[in-house]
This record gives structure tokens, sequence and C-alpha cells, in this order.
């Protein structure tokens, strides 16, 4: 598995966008790495997907999150109204 190795600065900074390229390359190889199983990178960027949601309500100190997805689309074609519900066990 790759080594993911902060400086001091990386590990302060209050968002990923602060890193430069190279350690932001390394968290990708990382996580992928941490993340893989049968299912491949679908599985992966599931994996992945449900980190950055359960971070997003961890930030928030609470300890559930609803984010409302309303008019969504993929592809440029309209998939209706979608709720995600985030909630720790």
């Amino acid at each position: 598995m790759a080594d993911l190795v902060l400086t001091e600065a990386e590990q302060a900074a209050d968002s990923y966008l602060a890193w430069d390229d190279a350690a932001l390359g390394k968290l990708v190889r990382h996580l992928s790495q941490m993340c893989a199983d049968e299912y491949g990178a679908t599985g992966a960027h599931t994996t992945m997907a449900a980190h950055l949601l359960v971070d997003l309500a961890r930030r928030s100190n609470a300890e559930s999150a609803t984010i409302d997805l309303n008019g969504a689309s993929a592809g440029g074609k309209p998939i209706g109204d979608w709720q995600i519900r985030i909630t720790r066990k």
C-alpha cells in the first residue's frame, strides 16, 4: 500500500485543496488502494463517497446530516429529486 506521508502544513490545513498536487496524488493513491475490493473502481468510488459524506457530518459535529438534491441530473438528463441521509450508528 502507498504510504501517505504529510508535512506539518498539510496536516494542519483546513482543506485538502490547500495541499500541493504531489500530496493530493499520494492521497488519491492511498485511498484507492485502501478502498480496493472485488468490485474494483465502482466499489472504491462508493466507499470514498461514503467517507466524504461521513466527514461532512463529522466536521459539522453532527450525529446525522441530510442532503437534498432537487432536480438532479446525470449525463444531462433529469433523474429526479434525491435525499441522502448520513447517520452515526
